[in-house]
């Protein structure tokens, strides 16, 4: 059973439903046909994981111990993140894609059953939690010799389209506080796939770096009454060094003239948008 979505630039979303019960989307500009089955033996997903408080810095951990076990470096000839090709079954089931997004095989955040709160913290009394939240592959590309930068500007806008979709798509789910889009990319920051790819996290808590910025832009709002962001051009957002990049997406937003903010939290929690 397929599920379609029309989004702008002519651009359609097709969910399909794994063998093991995830969801893939596949993100096209043409319109194609998406009827593809995931012939793979049915597998237990995992069960949620724990999330506990590091007292000394009062910061939350996600433990996932099945992480473990998942898919580590494989040749180019069993590449997971590849389209299905002959006996080669992987996590794609078509033989070709632009974009796709699918649920984490090995996520380190899952959806919670039933009501959710996140525990209070008070040290290291603090009680232990569920990792909830939401763990999705985002590949740019079928080819498993590319990387971002090779990427089309056709191709980029489906990407940014993806972002978007999956974005406002997890900003409904009430246990969700953050949503982060980012390029996996070099095995020195412990990429275990090679195949051009990202991820997208959404937490249940607001990650130690984003709650400091919010913190920045609330005072500096305060004592100018000036929106923080505004501040900033795109290319003061654009890093690059030997083991990673960082990308504005809002900056890329507003490049296309997009009436959209970018919301670094959910709707359920504080918002700093740009």
């Amino acid at each position: 059973m397929t599920e379609s979505k029309r989004l702008l630039a002519g651009i359609t979303r097709n969910n399909r439903e794994m063998a093991d019960g995830r969801t893939i989307r596949y993100y096209d500009s043409a319109n194609q046909s998406r009827t593809a089955s995931d012939r793979r033996p049915v597998e237990e997903q995992p069960a949620i994981g724990e999330l506990r408080l590091d007292a000394l810095v009062n910061e939350w951990v996600a433990m996932a111990a099945h992480r473990q076990g998942r898919i580590f470096l494989p040749p180019k000839e069993l590449c997971p993140l590849c389209p299905t090709t002959g006996e080669l079954l992987t996590e794609v089931p078509e033989s070709d894609f632009e974009v796709v997004v699918f649920d984490n095989r090995s996520p380190s955040l899952r959806p919670p059953i039933g009501d959710w709160a996140l525990p209070d913290r008070v040290g290291p009394d603090t009680d232990l939690g569920t990792a909830a939240g939401k763990c999705e592959v985002i590949c740019f590309t079928a080819d498993h010799g590319k990387s971002f930068k090779d990427l089309t500007p056709a191709r980029v806008r489906i990407l940014l389209e993806a972002w978007i979709d999956r974005t406002e798509e997890l900003s409904l789910e009430t246990y969700i506080e953050h949503i982060a889009p980012f390029e996996n990319r070099g095995e020195e920051i412990g990429v275990t796939l090679s195949h051009p790819h990202g991820q997208i996290y959404a937490y249940s808590y607001l990650p130690p770096r984003v709650e400091k910025m919010l913190a920045a832009a609330r005072v500096y709002k305060e004592s100018t009454g000036k929106v923080y962001s505004m501040k900033f051009s795109p290319g003061k957002f654009v890093r690059t060094s030997a083991l990673s990049s960082e990308i504005n997406i809002g900056s890329l937003l507003s490049l296309m003239h997009r009436d959209i903010p970018l919301k670094f939290t959910s709707p359920h929690s504080h918002q700093l948008q740009i």
